[in-house]
């Protein structure tokens, strides 16, 4: 009885191993081949719906996914036109990892300000937690992981756990953009994000600030016994004399202090004079 049921057991492994290879032989994209061969998936989509060529080859028309032996790759998406609108195309080169999944998502416009989208690749790293690298164009936007900045592109964040999170980039003038994306432990998440200009966008007009211009006060020199009045370093009599000026001239002043005032006597040099022979000039 035990060995009929060993003998049913290696027969089922048998019949299914040889199914199973049979299937990875005449259907080559999947994954033990992938594996085995060093391959990486890569998925696309657009809007509106493209063809998609790698390397010059016709791969089918969006949404699609298919293996690609590791290496960098030109992928380009070329739009159906239709009778009322016509679409930019779309071009780069993107380099597939083994035993990943390279994200390729475009929105396609009339014109490159006009499209967005991102490319999200996976790179292994020697942390032992996620990592994300995150670049945009324009560069400079801000950026936030799961709703909180931190940051200006192009940014590296260390240390993100493995699951699910949600990338922003928001720009002024620009569509903000929200990506989710899966984080792996052990591996770097490269996300290059492409924003579109926002068509309602009116720059604010720059209020031009006159500067404020100091309002200069003048006073008179009043007479004196000896036709003149000293000037004095500081405002006190026990300070020296820097300079005399004449009786019945005007002065710019600028500070008044226990009854001295601070006159401007020549260009570019100050100095104190009793207020007891000065009086200011009424505009």
């Amino acid at each position: 009885m035990l060995r009929r049921k060993i003998a049913v057991l290696f027969i089922s492994i048998a019949v299914f191993a040889a199914g199973f290879f049979t299937y990875q032989y005449f259907f080559p994209d999947n994954i033990l081949v992938r594996i085995l061969n060093g391959m990486g998936d890569i998925s696309i989509e657009s809007t509106p719906t493209a063809t998609v060529f790698v390397d010059n080859k016709v791969m089918g028309q969006t949404p699609v996914q298919f293996a690609l032996r590791e290496g960098v790759y030109k992928i380009k998406l070329v739009p159906d036109a239709t009778a009322k609108k016509t679409y930019t195309t779309w071009s780069d080169s993107i380099r597939i990892y083994r035993n990943t999944t390279a994200y390729i998502h475009r929105v396609l416009g009339s014109d490159a300000a006009s499209s967005a989208g991102e490319v999200l690749t996976l790179e292994k790293s020697t942390s032992k937690t996620g990592q994300l690298l995150i670049s945009t164009n324009p560069a400079g936007m801000f950026v936030s992981l799961n709703g909180e900045d931190r940051g200006l592109s192009t940014l590296f964040v260390d240390g993100v756990s493995s699951g699910e999170h949600e990338i922003g980039v928001r720009g002024e003038g620009l569509l903000p953009r929200s990506i989710p994306i899966n984080v792996v432990d052990g591996y770097k998440v490269l996300i290059s994000i492409k924003a579109a200009v926002d068509p309602n966008y009116k720059k604010k007009k720059e209020e031009k600030v006159k500067p404020k211009t100091t309002e200069l006060r003048q006073l008179e020199i009043l007479s004196t016994p000896t036709g003149w009045l000293r000037v004095r370093f500081e405002p006190s009599l026990e300070a020296s004399e820097t300079a005399k000026v004449d009786t019945g001239k005007t002065f710019t002043y600028f500070e008044e202090q226990s009854g001295w005032y601070q006159i401007e006597y020549d260009k570019g040099k100050k100095g104190w004079i009793s207020a007891e022979y000065a009086t200011p000039v009424k505009k």
